[in-house]
């Protein structure tokens, strides 16, 4: 889902990994032939929770709900929580937030960190930085129940059955000058929206106290990337070989000198030399290589820095994509998730420009002839070779400033169509100055007409259960 949500950004510098938040590995920069610890100047940590605050889409959580379903998240979440601030830089700030009304979710979680901290973290004021938002402020105290809905006041009164759900960093804190007031609380009725927590961390510190008892010692990898003191090697019975340990991800391999690729796309598209090719990955060696990304050079110096130890998912823009057939002048097409950053090194002989009309009317329909583009644009396109081409339209916007919109298009035999996808389309109209309306109805009834072959779809898969099932109590 995060790669699928991430190409909508069409960036070259974002990277997905994929590994237990709370033993996050180390990020290094090879400088000078040593290994140095990256540190973030910014963490998002948006961690798993009990989601009541989703009631208003989810109707199961009304079904489901319990004071205490909390309870067993708090240790995961201060977890994950610790070792994003541990991979923050000094000054660095870090958002927590959750989908849960749950103060054992949130504001126990953030008072853990500041209390554990030891004045390193402190929570950050960020009222001023959306005025418009709508919000309670945190909460200073709160009551802890079981599941049987029994109120606990203190870690003393917690009945043995309940030593491992419920611990003493969920009850309030005694120290009231934490700011917790300064966590936002979004509730659905305030402004039409889901429930929502948020609390915004600053790491006043190099290094936190919990790390404290590292701090004189030479640490070494533990094998996710954190750092831990090291440890006595202890043997262990020798346990039988798992067949499977999980999802092997295909390495990330970069584009050489000699990459036979490279002179065929840069020819066909008219790219010039000064583009880095060798910011070019691919993720297979077997076969003709399916998709190619672009990244940037401190994108690429990250992965090329880390692939021993974090598991790399997905990274960069996909800027090229075989062709299906081979007979095509390039076997490869461009995409519109990379254009943009390859644009500013295309020959401008490479580029088609396109009037208003003619934008319009390719845009908006799926497969547009060629002889009813215009004159000019017919003359330039009919001797393209069948393939990817580059269509270009320039406006002037609102303030005066000029406004170059770059698309991926598509010459067939006889059409010319943009090789974007439907959903942003209408984007791409909007930003040229083009009215949507006719276009987002036309959508919309077509969206509801695919709802509602879903909803007929399965009354018949029910009606048909229904009557198996009359069928078998009869037989009984």
């Amino acid at each position: 889902m995060l790669v699928h949500q991430a190409k909508r950004l069409h960036s070259p510098s974002c990277i997905i990994t994929n590994h237990d938040a709370s033993i996050m590995p180390n990020f290094y920069e090879n400088i000078d032939g040593e290994r140095v610890p990256v540190k973030f100047d910014r963490v998002l940590c948006d961690v798993p929770c009990s989601g009541d605050g989703t009631l208003r889409k989810n109707t199961e959580v009304w079904k489901s709900w319990n004071p205490a379903n909390g309870n067993n998240f708090h240790g995961l979440q201060l977890k994950i929580a610790k070792r994003g601030l541990e991979l923050l830089a000094k000054d660095g700030l870090m958002a927590y937030s959750t989908c849960s009304f749950n103060p054992l979710e949130n504001e126990a979680v953030v008072a853990s960190l500041i209390r554990e901290s030891k004045g390193g973290v402190e929570l950050v004021d960020v009222s001023q930085s959306i005025p418009n938002l709508k919000y309670i402020p945190g909460l200073t105290t709160w009551t802890i129940m079981t599941r049987e809905l029994e109120t606990i006041k203190s870690i003393d009164e917690v009945d043995e059955k309940y030593a491992t759900q419920i611990r003493e960093t969920m009850f309030p804190p005694e120290d009231q000058q934490m700011n917790l007031n300064r966590c936002l609380r979004i509730l659905p009725h305030l402004q039409n929206t889901g429930g929502f927590f948020v609390a915004v961390l600053r790491k006043k510190v190099d290094r936190l106290a919990w790390q404290s008892a590292v701090n004189d010692i030479k640490t070494e990898s533990n094998g996710n990337g954190s750092e831990e003191p090291p440890v006595k090697k202890q043997k262990h019975p020798k346990k039988k070989k798992d067949h499977k340990k999980g999802f092997k991800e295909e390495p990330f391999h970069f584009f050489a000198s000699d990459a036979p690729e490279w002179p065929e796309m840069k020819d066909f598209y008219k790219i010039n030399s000064s583009f880095p090719y060798d910011q070019l990955m691919y993720r297979s060696t077997e076969g003709r290589k399916r998709n190619i990304y672009f990244l940037t050079e401190a994108a690429k110096k990250i992965i090329v820095d880390n692939e021993d130890h974090v598991r790399f998912i997905n990274a960069g823009a996909r800027l090229f994509a075989r062709n299906n057939e081979r007979d095509f002048d390039c076997d490869y097409r461009m995409t519109q998730d990379g254009l943009p950053s390859v644009f500013p090194f295309l020959e401008p002989e490479s580029l088609i420009h396109l009037t208003f009309e003619d934008m319009k009317n390719i845009v908006m329909q799926e497969n547009f002839p060629l002889e009813k583009l215009s004159e000019s644009l017919r003359n330039k396109v009919q001797p393209l070779p069948i393939g990817s081409c580059i269509l270009v339209f320039e406006t002037t916007s609102s303030d005066g400033s000029q406004v170059t919109v770059p698309m991926c298009g598509w010459r067939g035999k006889g059409t010319l169509r943009p090789y974007i996808v439907k959903n942003e389309r209408i984007h791409f109209l909007r930003i040229c100055g083009v009215e949507t309306d006719e276009l987002e109805a036309e959508n919309r009834l077509l969206f509801e007409q695919r709802q509602e072959r879903k909803v007929q779809r399965l009354n018949k898969e029910l009606e048909a259960r229904a009557q198996k099932n009359d069928v078998k109590e009869e037989q009984i």
